[in-house]
């Protein structure tokens, strides 16, 4: 039997709060394994002050959040769990594509299904107007509450530091960043270029990760969120085209997360070291790379773009 849930009542399945969640609305159907969201998109979120100054887009990850949302509803409906004995965890992320820019004023429609043969596997979506914005699918678990250990690091570990790496010329701080990336805050991801290899399309970013920030505000537990740390993989590869001589004046644009895995947690205090190789041809690429603390893999991600003129 379907069920809907207002937004009152979406703590009861979703971990997430404001400025994290992305969803309005819920209808949920375990007997077919359906579920369906909406969320209006409007300029008074935060994000859009940061995503873009003068030309306001939703970022993709934030459709991903919405997906991963919508999801996570589902399966602990189906499981009939307790949010205060369990936590929704997204494992990976498959073929999660972008395809039409989210604005203000659009209104989304979020809908997953449960995989017939796995049942931690949802396919999803996000339509706009009738058109699809986003599609992929995203692999979830239940986690008890007792298991999750959020704090595996010590106040003394190894971090990244510029010194680590011999061309200092190479190095940006945030002016230099900011000067490459239209993004700002709240939404402005990387501290710092660590290494910059050009000749082997290398490079290597920082975030230092802090309970400060404003999206800590909407996670449950004081854990930077998967599909934000896609976002800080995505902004070191956009860091690193854009300063290439023959883009400037132009943009990238995320097509799609081709893959990505999530593995151990990043909390506050954490120095966050993202490694990503570059590979291009004409308006096309490609980036791979991990993202870690000290010497722990937290994730891998791998994800396409196109470098566009900014007219378009």
């Amino acid at each position: 039997m379907e069920e809907v849930v207002p937004y009152s009542k979406l703590g009861a399945y979703i971990p997430q709060t404001s400025p994290l969640l992305m969803v309005d609305r819920l209808s949920l159907d375990p007997e077919t394994g359906k579920a369906a969201g909406v969320k209006a998109v409007s300029m008074n979120e935060p994000y859009f002050q940061g995503h873009f100054p003068d030309n306001p887009i939703m970022p993709g990850v934030l459709q991903v959040s919405a997906i991963s949302q919508v999801g996570s509803a589902l399966l602990m409906r189906m499981k009939q769990a307790d949010l205060s004995e369990y936590m929704p965890v997204i494992r990976s992320l498959r073929n999660m594509k972008f395809r039409t820019p989210v604005t203000p004023g659009d209104f989304m429609v979020v809908q997953a299904e449960q995989d017939d043969a796995q049942e931690e596997l949802f396919h999803a979506k996000v339509e706009v107007n009738g058109t699809t914005a986003c599609q992929g699918d995203l692999e979830l678990s239940l986690q008890p509450r007792t298991e999750l250990q959020y704090v595996s690091r010590g106040v003394e570990y190894a971090s990244p530091t510029m010194a680590s790496f011999e061309d200092q010329d190479q190095q940006k701080d945030i002016n230099s960043i900011m000067q490459a990336i239209p993004h700002r805050y709240p939404f402005l991801l990387i501290d710092r270029i660590l290494h910059m290899d050009q000749e082997n399309n290398r490079i290597v970013g920082l975030k230092n990760v802090t309970g400060g920030e404003p999206l800590f505000q909407g996670t449950p537990e004081p854990t930077l969120p998967p599909f934000i740390q896609c976002e800080i993989a995505a902004q070191a590869g956009c860091a690193f085209a854009l300063t290439q001589e023959q883009n400037d004046k132009k943009l990238v644009y995320f097509m799609s997360i081709s893959e990505a895995h999530f593995y151990h947690p990043v909390v506050p205090g954490d120095q966050l070291q993202v490694d990503m190789k570059i590979s291009a041809r004409g308006r096309y690429g490609r980036a791979d790379g991990n993202l870690s603390v000290g010497s722990q893999n937290t994730s891998s991600v791998s994800m396409k773009f196109a470098i566009i003129d900014q007219e378009q």
